[in-house]
């Protein structure tokens, strides 16, 4: 079975770019795994669930995965994930990103492995 990691922000991770293929992938039979900075669950940007920006059908859908994901309720911390350990490492972008991830020494690791790895 393929799988992939998921590094996603504490700070605020925009909603579809991470539902969506979250779903996606699930629903095609990889295994995922979430991993954040710290461990602690990944904080959802509200914005990327308002009606007026994505449409009451995405907001719903993003939240109730968002809320329900026992993957996204328990992620690890990015410092006990390795990247050769995945098929594929995504990391869902959103404004927080920049704030967590994109500081993340293990993020950047798991970031530096992964494209090491593809070579």
């Amino acid at each position: 079975m393929s799988s992939a990691l998921f590094v996603v922000s504490e700070e605020g991770y925009w909603g579809e770019e991470c539902i969506e293929p979250l779903t996606t992938l699930t629903d095609a039979g990889v295994d995922i795994e979430v991993a954040t900075p710290s461990g602690a669950p990944p904080v959802l940007d509200e914005r990327s669930v308002d009606p007026d920006e994505v449409g009451e059908e995405t907001a719903a859908e993003v939240r109730s995965v968002h809320e329900n994901d026992e993957r996204l309720n328990d992620p690890s911390p990015t410092a006990q994930v390795d990247a050769v350990d995945y098929d594929a490492v995504v990391f869902p972008g959103g404004h927080g990103t920049e704030w967590d991830v994109n500081q993340d020494r293990d993020a950047r690791r798991l970031l530096r492995d992964a494209v090491a790895d593809g070579d």
